[in-house]
């Protein structure tokens, strides 16, 4: 049984209580407290010492951080971190997080190595169309889609620390370049 308290759901920025939790198939179905409008969704978990979410095998999850690979929203991409800092996916070298769903979404173990996201393969569902290009984003980011990827291109090319702040600063310099503009204190990586 996991707790609902095990969850943290956060709708457009707005913590949004679980309320139940049901188990369908493979899948676990958390009911909000609060109905909401479409924007993000970022889900957070973290295991009890009791126990918690578990795999095959009987492992607990101790947690995990929820992403979307988005350029239209891209099924079946393959999410790597990159281990040697090149940009390139390396198999074998860099870490396989796994494949996005149909709604381009991929869950980030709490043990997983740090480093930017990279996202390669998959189909946009709007078009139908393969992805051809390898997306990115810097460190700690819950989406990657093209502006993420200039981000993370600036990023390497000055070979910046990637931290948030780096993050923060970049994605600012980007969205003066482009004359777009992003809330104070968020990121497109955000």
């Amino acid at each position: 049984l996991v707790n609902v308290n095990a969850f943290a759901v956060y709708t457009n920025g707005i913590l949004n209580p679980v309320s139940s939790i049901s188990i369908e198939g493979g899948q676990i179905v958390l009911n909000l407290a609060n109905s909401f409008s479409s924007g993000t969704i970022t889900v957070g978990y973290t295991a009890s010492s009791s126990g918690g979410i578990t795999d095959i095998a009987g492992n607990i999850a101790s947690s995990f951080t929820f992403g979307t690979v988005a350029d239209g929203y891209l099924s079946g991409a393959a999410v790597y971190i990159d281990q040697n800092g090149n940009g390139i996916v390396n198999v074998g070298t860099d870490y396989y997080v796994g494949q996005t769903d149909s709604h381009g979404n991929f869950f980030l173990p709490a043990d997983a190595p740090i480093g930017a996201l990279m996202a390669i393969g998959g189909v946009n569902v709007d078009t139908q169309l393969p992805n051809t290009m390898t997306l990115l984003a810097p460190v700690g980011s819950n989406v990657i889609n093209p502006l993420t990827t200039i981000v993370q291109n600036v990023i390497y090319a000055q070979s910046l620390t990637p931290d948030y702040n780096t993050t923060l600063s970049i994605s600012a310099q980007v969205a003066q370049a482009l004359g777009i503009s992003i809330p104070a204190g968020q990121t497109f990586a955000s």
